[in-house]
């Protein structure tokens, strides 16, 4: 039995002696699911057992590329996420995450003298860290934390990809014109600035409308915020 385990037995029985405690949060089960991503099997056990005793349903992932390809089928949880592996960087595996508009609480577990990496993947978006060896208590305060943002981490998730699957089906011209009308321009201050008549810049616009699924402009200005919001959290 492990370090972790042997806490792990220690804060289970603390729990089951205590009387239940009313949660003022609605979480569902889909809220509480962790995924470990770290090469070290002996690791992931004890995280697995350890987490098993705080009500928590882990995944475990030994290698990141197959994570991040299996991303989109996996139930969204928080990520434990290793920062060194054997030929991998966890900062990249992070950076790919967000990049494919995966915005799930990440927290970044990391060995001694990892700090000054441990900084740069919080920049990146990372929620929190461990540094090894951590404790149970430690393991269990950010892991609540992280799941407690994962509700609109999800949806900011949705509305990432929602964004970019739009964008990716506007013509060149499309997205002139979305940028003109989100900028408040008229059809014909439109027309001027990309040199198209006013008739092709209402043509244009009418598709963009049925593109988006918009029925006035109000709906292009909180498509605008979508776009605005996912380029943010990509810098």
């Amino acid at each position: 039995m492990t370090a972790i385990q042997a806490h792990g037995n220690t804060i289970a029985a603390a729990r089951t002696a205590q009387a239940p405690i009313e949660d003022s949060r609605d979480v569902t089960v889909q809220e509480r699911f962790i995924h470990v991503v770290d090469d070290d099997a002996g690791l992931r056990e004890s995280l697995q057992f350890l987490l098993g005793t705080l009500g928590y349903a882990t995944f475990l992932h030994a290698d990141p590329v197959q994570f991040l390809g299996r991303i989109d089928s996996l139930e969204p949880g928080l990520i434990l996420l290793d920062i060194r592996f054997p030929e991998h960087n966890g900062l990249d595996i992070l950076a790919q995450l967000r990049a494919g508009h995966c915005h799930w609480p990440v927290v970044i577990v990391t060995g001694h003298g990892d700090i000054a990496l441990a900084v740069k993947a919080i920049k990146l978006g990372a929620e929190d860290f461990l540094e090894k060896p951590f404790s149970p208590l430690a393991l269990e305060d950010v892991v609540r934390d992280g799941i407690a943002k994962l509700p609109e981490a999800v949806a900011r998730s949705h509305r990432h990809k929602a964004a970019a699957a739009i964008i990716a089906r506007l013509t060149m011209r499309q997205k002139q014109v979305f940028l003109g009308v989100v900028a408040g321009l008229t059809s014909k201050e439109i027309a001027l600035k990309y040199a198209l008549s006013p008739r092709t810049v209402e043509s244009y616009r009418v598709n963009l409308m049925n593109k988006l699924g918009a029925s006035k402009a109000v709906d292009l200005l909180q498509f605008r915020d979508m776009v605005l919001e996912m380029h943010r959290d990509r810098i």
